[in-house]
């Protein structure tokens, strides 16, 4: 009867919320007994009177018993979130708005009474994730089936190549989880010989083999309660495999040289830069383990894939490695970054990362130049690693600055173009022409509705 009556005091809430918002936002449900509301461009004195127009209302909704025992009433908690204005992600606001609604429980929950008191429930939120720049739709994609993944404890499998960020996204998982409390640990299976993995994963007892002079517990009893991160998980060795399917069936194993089970609480996140599929049909990965890792599947492109992250990329690395060392260059020329451009990064983020950490420690000139670069050659006969025509070979000016500009903000319309370059519509729209002609440019939508982002 409880249940019921918590239904129908959900519906009453919503009611009464659908006749307070009724055509200018919308409404949705967040979880459980949570409610969101969207309000796209509304000011913030109009977003808390309306927050007090709904508290209001809401104090007002009452369900009576049939038995004729006291009514049942309702309290509210309400945070605000304010979202930067290209957050236009449907999971990123509802992400956005449990963290405001989070902060307003923390510091006053049922006992927020008025518009003043939601200050302390006010957040910034930023694009995405903090730490991290997604600016390519594949990644945001991807982002977004993290945060989704990261509800439940389902096994998720992460693929991609090496330095693609595998690692940060599992992190992510596990930071937006119930268990972001808890332990994440991390194993590396390639950096294990066969006689050690099953001992790193599981533990031994003292004597279990020669050297064992003590216990020693395992990654997997590390981990209870929190997430264990499998890394290169292809690299696993048959008899490993074997013990880590039965640990995700049963929960449960035993040391190495031992005889008492143990049972343990741990979600599987794991990752790998090879073909599973092929890797089972081959007959090296056991196809009843693929099943059970590969229940969520988030796959990584490669950074050459994504090019239009590697502006705010290599900002955030030189930023960071200027401040490790005291001093540096203050940026990039054009030229120089016409070369990252044309470069196929088979090492993806990691290589990225790794040259201009490397220019910002040798570079003496104010800005980095092409010669600073130092970049790697990738193999002569991969065809996958042919670096394209870079986005500012024999273009003019007007479209190297609106290259420029979608590097740094993603999206452009036609009225943008002529004004950011003081052209005619027909001049700019020969140049927009060009630009889809090479491939440096794609457009969605038709006429004054269309915008301009990079492939």
């Amino acid at each position: 009867r409880d249940v019921e009556l918590s239904r129908e005091l959900m519906r009453g809430c919503a009611t009464a919320l659908l006749g307070v918002v009724g055509d200018r936002a919308r409404l949705g449900r967040l979880r459980g007994e949570q409610l969101a509301v969207r309000w796209p461009g509304a000011s913030e004195d109009e977003v808390r009177g309306l927050a007090e127009l709904v508290r209001r209302r809401l104090a007002a909704v009452e369900i009576s018993p049939d038995s004729g025992s006291e009514s049942v009433t309702t309290t509210v908690s309400i945070g605000i979130a304010r979202c930067p204005a290209d957050a236009r992600s449907l999971e990123f606001l509802l992400d956005a708005a449990g963290r405001a609604l989070s902060a307003a429980q923390r510091e006053g929950g049922d006992q927020v009474e008025d518009a003043a008191r939601l200050d302390a429930g006010a957040v910034d939120v930023p694009p995405f994730e903090q730490g991290a720049i997604f600016r390519n739709e594949r990644m945001v994609r991807v982002v977004e089936s993290a945060r989704r993944a990261a509800r439940s404890d389902a096994s998720v499998l992460v693929t991609g190549e090496t330095g693609t960020g595998k690692e940060v996204i599992a992190q992510l998982v596990h930071r937006r989880s119930a268990r972001a409390s808890r332990p994440f640990v991390t194993v590396n299976c390639a950096a294990f010989p066969e006689t050690l993995l099953e001992s790193e994963l599981f533990g031994h007892e003292r004597g279990a083999f020669t050297g064992a002079e003590r216990r020693r517990e395992g990654r997997f009893e590390l981990a209870d309660g929190g997430t264990l991160f499998l890394d290169e998980v292809a690299e696993m060795t048959p008899s490993a495999q074997v013990k880590l399917l039965r640990v995700l069936q049963e929960r449960q194993f035993t040391r190495l040289g031992g005889t008492r089970t143990i049972t343990v609480d741990v979600r599987i996140l794991a990752a790998t830069n090879k073909d599973l599929e092929q890797a089972v049909a081959d007959g090296e990965f056991r196809e009843d383990l693929y099943y059970r890792l590969n229940v969520i599947r988030l796959a990584i492109p490669p950074l050459r894939e994504r090019r239009e992250e590697i502006p705010p990329l290599v900002d955030q690395f030189l930023r960071e490695a200027v401040r490790r060392a005291g001093s540096g260059p203050s940026g990039l020329t054009s030229a120089a970054m016409d070369v990252l451009y044309r470069h196929p990064w088979p090492g993806n983020v990691r290589e990225l990362k790794n040259v201009i950490e490397r220019c910002a420690v040798l570079c003496e000139a104010d800005q980095v130049g092409p010669e600073h670069l130092q970049l790697d050659v990738g193999p002569a006969d991969g065809a996958f690693l042919a670096p394209r025509g870079a986005p500012r070979d024999d273009l003019n000016a007007r479209q190297r600055k609106l290259l420029d500009y979608l590097a740094r903000n993603g999206r452009c319309t036609n009225r943008e173009y002529y004004e950011m370059t003081s052209t005619s519509p027909r001049t700019g729209l020969r140049d927009l022409q060009d630009l889809m002609t090479r491939g440096l440019l794609i457009r969605e939508g038709k006429r004054r509705g269309a915008v301009y982002r990079l492939p």
